[in-house]
């Protein structure tokens, strides 16, 4: 794997982890307005689950091939 895709696995991870902890603070937060609509909740709970998944996935899906 080159440095470059290395790189730019981070930056995808570390870009979805940053969303997904986002939507995870707006719950634990007074940012969750007592008037939100079901549809927005279940939209953050989506946008939470999303981008955590995909970050920590992305994070553990490192390359075992050794460089030389």
């Amino acid at each position: 794997m080159t440095e470059t895709s290395s790189f730019n696995r981070g930056m995808a991870a570390g870009m979805l982890l940053t969303i997904g902890s986002q939507a995870l603070y707006w719950f634990l937060s007074s940012s969750s307005h007592p008037d939100s609509s079901t549809l927005r909740e279940y939209a953050v709970a989506a946008e939470a689950v999303v981008g955590l998944g995909a970050g920590f996935w992305l994070v553990a899906r490192r390359s075992t091939r050794k460089v030389s």
